[in-house]
This record gives structure tokens, sequence and C-alpha cells, in this order.
């Protein structure tokens, strides 16, 4: 046409050695649609294809984006670019992706996503972005907004598993400039809070009986802290209580016995601080369902009983702190001390006439 070289339709031209029935390369038209190269003695398939849009393709004649490769099996495409290459994918705006998709449906994709501003791990399937890595370094599972450097959300429930091989332990590390600590299964299946600089176990509890070793102090630091006992595979659950006695008007702590759930405990023992330097002791009981003193302890550790004191084999004390009573008369003159109990009470303190054997007991007067 005065332009150039015109073929026409189906025309082709092949270049080669003219050794065989078909020249080694071949390019030509398809009926119009694209035009296309063969490589090989005797190809009948375009090897490269060019549509009359512009796209190209490989391996395949109907390419369906600007470059697009098909191969039946092996190594699709192999990008060799000496030291150091880049693979450059850029767009002017929006997101740029990779999509793997499997028997005609998307499974996959990797790409930069502008709307949330970081790389993701998209899966079709269950249209999620399972990982997401933000623009400044944080890094999200199950999210696309994690706030910290591992991020980790679920609607349902969230778990991270470390998983061992046979007898051997799991362990996540947590590290400072100073200290290691680690959160452990151990080869022993114990759970362990280990301290790795010091190479002991801090915690351990064991799996089963969930029997808990500490190895220092435990210390419950909170206003109003309380800490409770109970016995769970009994129907009443029976408790013990420490905590401080918040009902009380003064600074004290208590431990109480009880059933779980009850309002009023079976027993307790109170401390109560008077002030800075000095405190009391008080035991108490339950009598009719309802808690009352059974035995008082003051700072100047004298003891008030709250109903009668009863020994089967007698008192012992001190003859210093016995009470002398002028006014008793005892018609024994081996008895060598009397203390007043209560009123009609006496504590007598005697010895035998050879002064080989001691005793005491009660005198109750008429």
């Amino acid at each position: 046409d005065g332009n150039g070289i015109h073929l026409a339709d189906d025309f082709r031209i092949g270049f080669g050695d003219g050794a065989n029935s078909r020249p080694d390369f071949q390019i030509g038209t398809e009926n119009g649609t694209y035009l296309g190269i063969r490589a090989g003695e005797g190809s009948d398939t375009d090897d490269l294809a060019i549509s009359t849009s512009g796209r190209l393709g490989i391996g395949t004649t109907s390419p369906s984006s600007l470059l697009h490769v098909s191969e039946s099996s092996g190594t699709v495409a192999h990008i060799y670019g000496g030291s150091s290459p880049t693979l450059l994918f850029e767009a002017g705006a929006g997101d740029t992706n990779f999509i793997f998709k499997q028997g005609g449906s998307n499974r996959f994709l990797l790409g930069y996503e502008d709307g949330d501003a970081g790389f993701r791990f998209y899966d079709y399937n269950s249209s999620t972005t399972m990982v997401f890595f933000k623009n400044g370094g944080n890094v999200g599972i199950g999210t696309t907004n994690p706030g910290v450097q591992l991020d980790i959300y679920n609607t349902d429930h969230a778990i991270l598993r470390l998983l061992a091989g046979t007898n051997k332990s799991a362990s996540m590390r947590l590290r400072n400039d100073a200290q290691d600590w680690d959160v452990n299964c151990q080869t022993t299946d114990n759970f362990a809070i280990y301290d790795q600089t010091g190479g002991a176990a801090a915690l351990t509890i064991a799996p089963s009986t969930y029997a808990a070793t500490f190895s220092g102090d435990v210390t419950i630091s909170k206003n109003d802290a309380k800490l409770t006992v109970f016995a769970s595979n009994t129907g009443d659950k029976e408790a013990i209580v420490i905590d401080r006695n918040t009902a009380s008007n003064g600074d004290s702590q208590e431990i109480r016995w009880k059933l779980q759930g009850d309002s009023y405990p079976g027993g307790y023992i109170l401390h109560e601080y008077d002030d800075a330097s000095n405190s009391s002791l008080a035991f108490g009981v339950r009598s009719s369902g309802t808690p009352a003193t059974a035995l008082s302890i003051n700072s100047s550790k004298n003891s008030t009983f709250n109903g009668s004191v009863t020994s089967n084999t007698g008192f012992v004390t001190n003859e210093g702190n016995l009470k002398r009573l002028s006014s008793a008369t005892i018609n024994d003159n081996n008895v060598n001390n009397v203390a007043q109990v209560n009123q009609k009470s006496f504590l007598v303190y005697v010895n035998d006439s050879a002064g080989g054997f001691s005793s005491m007991f009660f005198h109750v007067g008429g």
C-alpha cells in the first residue's frame, strides 16, 4: 500500500536453513486475530502471540491480560538479574496485587493495599486478610490495623500454638536488656515460668493435678485484697478466706473458715491494730449460726475467754503468775498458792509431804 509490506490473513514467513520441510522459525497471522511466532521444525503451534488489542501471550494464543504466560507443567518463568536483581511492580494509584488461581478460581492474593497502607496475604476462600504488614512495621494476623508489633485478632477464640517434638519443650521467651523469662511447657509436661537468666523455675504447675510450686515468696497487692481457697470436689465447697476485714473500724486482717457462698464464717482469726505499736487477736466460732468471739488476746498478752475453760489433764503455770487470796482458808499445810479463777472457782498448787509430786486442781466454792 506504499507504506510497507502487507501480508494477507494466514500468511507466514519462515526462517531457517531450509534443510527440513518446514523452517526453524515462523511468523505470521492467524485468521487476522493475532500475530504469532512459532519455534521449532514442524511446529503447528504458536509459542508467542500478540493480539490485535496489544496483549502478549506466551504459551497461549488468547492472552487475557497485557502479559499472559501459560505452561502445562514445570517452570513457567525464570528471571535472572545477576547481582542484587530487582523485580519492579508499579501502580500509579490504588492496589498492586499478585493473584494465585487454581482450576479457574482465585485462591490467594499477595499485594499492597492502598486503603490500609500495607502488604497483605488474602484468602479468597474465607474472604479475609490472613496476615497484614502495615507501613511502620506492625504485623497483624486477622486484622489490617495492628496496634502493636504483633497483633492477633479472631472473632472467635484466638490461639497461638508452639508445637514441639516428642519429649521436647516449647517456650516463648520474653527478653529485655538484662533478663530472659520463658513461658514454658517442659519436657516433664509441667507448665513453668522459667528464669532463663538465673537458670531456675519461678513457678511450675503439674498437669492433671494442677499442683503449683512457687520457688519464692507470693505477694498479693491490691486494695482490699482477698485470697479464697475452697475444695471443688465437695458439694458445699468448704473455703478458707484471707482478706482485710473492711467491716472493722480499724486496720485488721482476718482468716475465715466458711462454706462457699455462705454469709457467715464457721470460725475465724482476727488480727487488729490498736495503733502503730500495739495489736490484738480474736478467735471466733460459729454459735447457733452466728459467729462470736471465743478468745481475745490484747496487746498486753492478757487473754479473755467468753466461755468455760475445761482441761482433762490440769493446768500448768509459773508460781509467780498465781494470784494469792488472803481471804482463802484451806486446811492443808502443803498448799503453796491459791489463785482465783472466778467467784466460785479456785486454782490451787499443791506439793505432797515428800516434796516429790506436784499437781494443779480446781476447788469450787459452795
